[in-house]
């Protein structure tokens, strides 16, 4: 049967095919064919040589040596189509010193290099963002070790990719019109005239010119010129060079400046305001953890004046006219460490070359205070070339000045001026350096090899600032000294970090990282696209076996924040007042303490901010369960909150997986409703950045969820709970309150319980 069935089929098929065939229709239709295998056998392409064109029965080994054995008919191809290659030089030619600065300056026409990028090259995982090259990570170093350096010891990055842009015009138009870019309500001392004397830096978010809170374009760093004898007030504003552009404009509309250029300096019509860019005239490193103090100490050596000295390196006559400026350099540094001040407190100082006094060999952390201590009882005998200043009368002035500082809270002006701020003593500083190659000929000729040396009037002065914030320090030096004061910081002891460390000791400081952590402007939207088309083309390089199935796991966006789709088509706006952050933190406390006196109503949102949508807010895990980058917060259910008082849902919910069937997938999206969904529980925000965090033993993260849902949750008690503290502190810690929540990363089922509040606003 099986047989005749098969017959019959084979019969059906000729039966079918066509009773005649037509060579032309044919050539037709494989004409594209024909032309595509032609032009392949007659193309030489990168594969395949032109001997290579030769049949094989032709083909010789001799011939890619001798070009007369190729047969003639193709020889004129081949003499066509030969490129000559240039010969290449030796390694030992390309080395020689001056053909490796020519290979270095040809590289960096297409990026930008930091100074210090030859040494972390050969030490770090280098990434290209940005238009620079960067360090991302150190090649033999973790996590962990960049933790115990901020924790316990120093930490050291370069933020040359922060560029500054400066900013000259008269007081009361650049006063007026710096309130409109940096509005009051995000300010810390209420304004941007109470900054103006230079003696605190600011650290705030630019908006566009009258759009607050909307329109924000980037973190910035205002620093004043404390200088009081200038008619004209100087601003540096400091930005990240993905924002360096998108600043300049706002400050182009802002101020009344002309878009014709003059020696790269940007002017107004009345010659009144200039604005300038500062990318290869300024260096900054910042450093970070408790033996910061130290390692400075060990770096900066205070710089005195001789009256002999002559050259074009001598500028600083002119700045000690007073002798006993030259006092106050010595407890500029301790005065600066010694202020407890919320803000940035900067500090101008007048240092040695760095490379004069660096140690032979590098300073292990254990040892800094000992080192520092033998420096100090040991005692030498009055250099030659400089003043004779006794160890004990420069000591008592340091004491007195520390006390004085201490306590009189407020600092004065000159302690934070620096002649860092003029454009020609930084050029003459950068240009008029002394190199590496006639340092090493001076120390040779030291008589104790390893001592300190003292080249007396030939000496170089390095002005700097120092900028002091509550748990770091940035330094800002002249263009050109990068590389000696960061071998002279890495023989001190600090550790050197990149990108990630960098992000690591913002973590663990509690504060956003530029641009990730500022959704609503136009830089961290086109990092997290950018970012978005990496994780989804790595996502789908995996086999289907292999990877998550986010449809079977129900997650809407797995590869970025849906920002427009949880605030139903609208931009991000965040919430930045200081003044309304401490108000929505305070009634969470309350609530939390179950203070009857104080249990706030309605929670009232001010009309200059009814526009923010987003408030930023501090993630802390219930129990178990990491908040990655991406998760999504959901606000939890009646029943959800039951089980976690009683005990008997500690863990979280589970959400149930469809079988894959699609008409169950679509029954189940029709039976939710069409804004902010995660299933069953509704989206009220997503995790900006979280991990493990080795300061509280546990799981913690940082977020940002909708105001109209934490607005609902801290009117309703149901949403507020206390966790007991078994440490027997009897404060309430923000770990211990807040609004509860549920947190599901992007590759799981589990729901699990943490507390949000809302975040410091020192972090933003």
């Amino acid at each position: 049967m099986a047989e005749v069935l098969a017959r019959r089929c084979k019969m059906d098929h000729i039966f079918d095919a066509p009773r005649e065939l037509r060579v032309t229709d044919l050539a037709q239709s494989h004409a594209k064919e024909i032309r595509a295998l032609t032009s392949a056998i007659n193309k030489i392409n990168r594969n395949r040589n032109i001997i290579q064109s030769v049949p094989h029965y032709m083909r010789r080994r001799a011939s890619s040596h001798n070009m007369n054995r190729i047969p003639r008919r193709v020889t004129g191809n081949i003499t066509t189509a030969r490129v000559t290659k240039p010969k290449q030089h030796s390694r030992y030619y390309r080395r020689r010193h001056k053909h490796l600065l020519e290979e270095y300056t040809r590289r960096q026409r297409r990026v930008w290099w930091m100074e210090t990028h030859i040494w972390h090259a050969k030490r770090f995982h280098m990434m290209e963002k940005w238009g620079c090259k960067l360090a991302l990570c150190p090649t033999a170093k973790s996590e962990r070790c960049a933790y115990r350096s901020i924790k316990s010891h120093c930490l050291i990055q370069d933020h040359s990719y922060i560029q500054c842009i400066e900013l000259v015009a008269p007081k009361e138009l650049m006063i007026s019109t710096l309130d409109t870019v940096l509005p009051a309500g995000q300010l810390a001392k209420g304004g941007i005239r109470s900054y103006a004397d230079g003696v605190n830096a600011l650290t705030c978010t630019l908006y566009y010119p009258n759009k607050y809170p909307a329109g924000a374009v980037s973190q910035v760093d205002v620093m004043f010129n404390s200088n009081t004898k200038q008619t004209d007030h100087q601003v540096w504003i400091w930005c990240h060079i993905a924002a360096l552009k998108s600043v300049w404009d706002v400050l182009c509309g802002a101020f009344p400046v002309c878009t014709e250029q003059e020696n790269s300096v940007w002017r107004s019509a009345d010659g009144a305001v200039s604005l300038r860019s500062l990318k290869d005239e300024l260096i900054r490193f910042r450093l970070n953890g408790p033996k910061t103090k130290e390692v400075m100490e060990l770096v900066l050596s205070p710089f005195t004046t001789d009256s002999t000295a002559e050259g074009a390196h001598v500028w600083w006559r002119d700045q000690f006219s007073d002798s006993s400026q030259e006092l106050t350099q010595s407890s500029q540094l301790s005065a600066a460490f010694s202020r407890d001040s919320t803000h940035a407190v900067v500090a101008g100082m007048r240092v040695r070359d760095p490379r004069l006094c660096m140690t032979a060999i590098q300073t292990h952390m254990a040892s800094l205070r000992n080192h520092r201590h033998k420096q100090e009882t040991a005692g030498s005998e009055p250099e030659h070339g400089r003043q004779d200043v006794s160890t004990d009368k420069v000591e008592n002035t340091v004491t007195d000045m520390d006390c004085s500082v201490q306590a009189d809270s407020a600092v004065t002006s000159p302690m934070s001026y620096s002649p860092l701020w003029s454009h020609k003593v930084r050029d003459t500083v950068s240009h008029n350096m002394m190199t590496q190659h006639e340092i090493n000929q001076l120390r040779s000729q030291l008589l104790v090899p390893g001592s300190e040396m003292n080249l007396g009037p030939k000496e170089n002065c390095v002005p700097l600032l120092l900028i002091v914030y509550p748990e770091m320090s940035d330094i800002i030096i002249p263009a050109n000294w990068g590389m000696a004061f960061w071998l002279a910081f890495a023989y001190a002891g600090a550790r050197a970090g990149g990108i990630r460390e960098t992000l690591l000791a913002n973590f663990y400081s509690s504060r956003f990282s530029f641009p990730i952590d500022f959704p609503d402007t136009k830089v961290a939207q086109d990092e997290e696209f950018s970012l978005a088309k990496e994780l989804q083309t790595k996502h789908f390089k995996y086999p289907p076996n292999k990877r998550p199935n986010f449809d079977k796991l129900r997650t809407n966006s797995p590869f970025r924040c849906d920002w427009t789709g949880l605030l139903n088509e609208q931009a991000p706006i965040v919430l930045r007042d200081l003044h309304f952050l401490e108000k929505l933190k305070q009634c969470c406390l309350r609530k939390a303490s179950n203070d009857e006196t104080e249990i706030c109503g309605s929670v009232a949102i001010p009309p200059s901010l009814s526009a923010v949508n987003l408030v930023p807010v501090h993630i802390s895990m219930w129990n178990r369960g990491d908040p990655r980058t991406r998760a999504e917060i959901c606000l939890p259910l009646v029943s959800d909150i039951a089980g976690l008082v009683d005990g008997t849902s500690i863990h979280g919910p589970v959400l149930e997986r469809y079988n894959g069937n699609p008409k169950a997938r679509d029954e189940i999206h029709a039976t939710l409703p069409t804004d902010r969904l995660s299933v069953t529980r509704q989206v009220i925000g997503y995790v900006i950045s979280g991990r493990y965090s080795p300061n509280i033993g546990h799981s913690e993260g940082f977020g940002f969820v909708t105001m109209s849902s934490l607005k609902c949750c801290l009117e309703s008690n149901k949403y507020i709970l206390k966790r007991k503290d078994n440490s027997g502190n009897k404060q309430l810690n923000r770990d211990n309150f807040g609004v509860v929540c549920l947190i599901r990363v992007i590759d799981s089922t589990q729901y699990r319980f943490a507390l949000i509040n809302v975040s410091s606003p020192s972090s933003l």
